[in-house]
């Protein structure tokens, strides 16, 4: 029998029960309670690493510029070159320490600084301390582009948290987006236009003579160009399978399935029609909506980056 309330909280006494505990001889109902301690005190010990490499990162920073201060030909730098040089010490004390590559040491100490009690993601910071989300809610919460005013972040954090132990990540954050649609509608408004200006195509090439064809657009946008591509592609298919001599069409197990893989959308591509060869070729009906004019990687632009189409006129 798992004594369930010495591992209600995570700390120390916490992980020495789990320690000592076989889970593979608890029962099912005793299992779940162990799992979730498990996962609490995981999360815990995410909190004090963060903690632990901020100090690090101070304590190193404030030494480096102490001994700046002192030195008589650091003293005609700048100030903002001062600060950079300590900054960049307490960087190295933590990438070196933990054995961390330079852009995973900036993102933790990132982190660290904006869940630390003087930050503006506090009240997540003792959330996750207590084991009430995990990190990959507050990842939600913390990593949104642009980051996140502090008066709004902090009544974000009121209205949102306490429901947060309870809900996925996923769920947690489409409360957040309906939340900052209620509380910064000017904020929203802003963020999506900057998105917008965003949207673009990219092709960046993939292994065996592939490439990758990414769009980023808003949702209807993109699903209307899916619908492009689809049609299109049922009609190249079609046509393959109307030219050839031995009579078979190879047709999909299952004819609903769009050939990009996903389930197909209408319209659907019109009957099949004689075409001036004499094979069986197909009319393309496209969704009435504008069709986009995507500057393509072979047009006469020498200036212009392959990998990046620019925007779309949406």
């Amino acid at each position: 029998m798992l004594d369930t309330s010495s591992i209600s909280a995570p700390g120390a006494a916490s992980a020495v029960v789990l320690e000592q505990t076989d889970p593979a001889a608890l029962s099912d109902l005793d299992l779940v309670a162990y799992a979730q301690a498990a996962e609490r005190q995981l999360t815990h010990a995410t909190a004090v690493s963060w903690h632990a490499s901020r100090l690090l990162a101070e304590r190193a920073t404030a030494r480096v510029a102490g001994n700046l201060s002192s030195d008589g030909e650091a003293r005609d730098l700048p100030t903002w070159r001062l600060e950079q040089m300590a900054e960049r010490a307490g960087i190295d004390e933590v990438r070196q320490a933990l054995h961390l590559s330079e852009p995973t040491t900036r993102h933790r100490l990132y982190r660290a600084r904006s869940v630390a009690p003087d930050g503006a993601l506090a009240p997540a910071g003792r959330a996750l301390a207590a084991g009430l989300i995990s990190v990959t809610h507050l990842l939600v919460l913390l990593d949104r582009p642009g980051g996140l005013p502090d008066h709004i972040a902090a009544q974000l954090q009121a209205r949102c948290l306490p429901r947060a132990s309870i809900q996925t990540p996923g769920n947690f954050g489409k409360s957040l987006v309906r939340a900052l649609h209620q509380l910064d509608p000017d904020g929203t408004a802003a963020a999506h236009r900057a998105a917008r200006a965003r949207a673009g195509v990219r092709t960046p090439p993939a292994e065996d003579g592939m490439a990758t064809l990414t769009a980023t657009a808003t949702e209807p946008d993109t699903l209307w160009a899916y619908t492009v591509l689809d049609t299109l592609a049922r009609a190249a298919q079609h046509r393959a399978r109307a030219s050839t001599f031995d009579g078979t069409e190879g047709d999909s197990a299952d004819p609903d399935a769009g050939v990009l893989g996903t389930p197909r959308r209408e319209p659907d591509p019109a009957p099949a029609e004689p075409d001036h060869d004499g094979a069986l070729g197909q009319q393309i009906v496209i969704p009435p909506r504008p069709v986009l004019e995507l500057p393509m990687a072979s047009d006469p632009e020498p200036e212009s980056d392959p990998e990046d189409l620019g925007p779309l006129p949406f």
